[in-house]
């Protein structure tokens, strides 16, 4: 007897759960814990997630940026300083052997010269260029021939198994 008074008060439970709805329900914990949460929660906690990888990944970024333009131009200024050591070598021999009016003899070596402090011209927008831009890519590959093909897999991998299971969990909401 007190079985079928058990049962009727617990189909009287189902029927007042049914009828108030299933933000009411008994909380039923053999679920996933995903499913049980409501999609406006799960929805700020994955966007809060990426917000996170997003800016661990920028900060990331803007380092390794910062890193090679510091070092482009630590290289920048030892070249310069090469090619402005060679300019003043050539104008001091310039000046040494008078090629200003130049001897006969020393014509050739005096157009040599200054052939050597215009080519090598350190305010040469061009040349500034093609130092950069030599110097940035020497900077980027010594950075990835650092990193491992491995090290290279496993971030990758580790960012689309992250999308994926954001994808997958905001397709179940």
């Amino acid at each position: 007897m007190e079985v079928k008074q058990e049962e009727k008060l617990l189909e009287r439970k189902q029927e007042q759960v049914i009828k108030r709805g299933p933000e009411d329900a008994i909380i039923n914990f053999e679920q996933p814990i995903l499913e049980r949460l409501p999609r406006t929660l799960v929805i700020y906690g994955w966007a809060c997630f990426i917000l996170l990888i997003l800016a661990v990944s920028g900060f990331t970024i803007v380092s390794v940026f910062q890193s090679v333009q510091r070092d482009v131009n630590k290289k920048y200024e030892a070249e310069l300083s090469v090619v402005r050591q060679k300019i003043d070598q050539c104008s001091m021999q310039y000046l040494s052997n008078k090629c200003s009016q130049p001897v006969p003899a020393l014509k050739d070596q005096c157009l040599q010269l200054e052939l050597c402090m215009n080519t090598h011209s350190a305010d040469s927008a061009t040349y500034d260029s093609l130092i950069v831009a030599r110097l940035t890519g020497q900077v980027i590959n010594e950075f990835f021939d650092h990193l491992s093909w491995k090290a290279m897999l496993f971030l990758v991998g580790i960012t689309l198994v992250t999308i994926m299971a954001m994808w997958k969990v905001l397709q179940k909401h």
